[in-house]
């Protein structure tokens, strides 16, 4: 049995988005660093324990893993806006969602606006770059680091890293929606 744990920079269990490294034990254990493009580093496991995690990692995470164990769950945030949304809806395309087992393909430049909501990884946010229109639009919906959240320096960093630049933040409640154009 392959059992997988996400850590934080003190060692503590994390959720994805403030992990940092990813510890594996299968009659060995073997630590991993995590950098920005963490889903691709995370390999099949059996469980894969964490703390906190955002609504959008919980729904992909279980993709990965058999088990997923949550230690410290939140409520679910419910958010229902744009033209697609990826995360803890699955994949919404017009209002019409769908669980995601496998990749969908989508050609390059389809949507002239993508939300994400509660997810936060490069590789995600690369795709959603990949999948935009020239000049199009991202929200991005992420809860607030009080409610266990990733630093606001982090997210801008990633969306910079993806292509994108920040136009507007707004604050609705305890997530912050994070407006980004598309930089090409």
């Amino acid at each position: 049995m392959k059992i997988g744990l996400l850590k934080d920079v003190n060692g503590n269990l994390s959720n994805l988005a403030n992990s940092v490294s990813f510890v594996t034990i299968n009659g060995r254990e073997e630590d991993v660093h995590l950098t920005y493009e963490k889903l691709e580093r995370i390999r099949r496991t059996d469980v894969l324990i964490g703390r906190s995690f955002l609504g959008g990692e919980r729904e992909l995470l279980s993709q990965c893993t058999d088990l997923l164990v949550d230690l410290d769950p939140l409520k679910d945030i419910e958010i229902k806006a744009g033209k697609v949304q990826v995360g803890k809806f699955g994949l919404c395309v017009e209002g019409s969602c769908v669980k995601v087992s496998h990749i969908i393909p989508i050609r390059d430049g389809v949507f002239s606006e993508v939300s994400v909501v509660d997810l936060l990884d490069l590789g995600i946010m690369k795709e959603v770059h990949r999948v935009i229109k020239k000049r199009g639009v991202m929200r991005l919906f992420i809860r607030d680091k009080s409610w266990g959240g990733p630093e606001p320096k982090r997210v801008v960093g990633y969306i910079e890293a993806a292509k994108f630049v920040v136009m507007n933040v707004k604050a609705h409640g305890i997530v912050w929606e994070y407006v980004c154009k598309s930089l090409s």
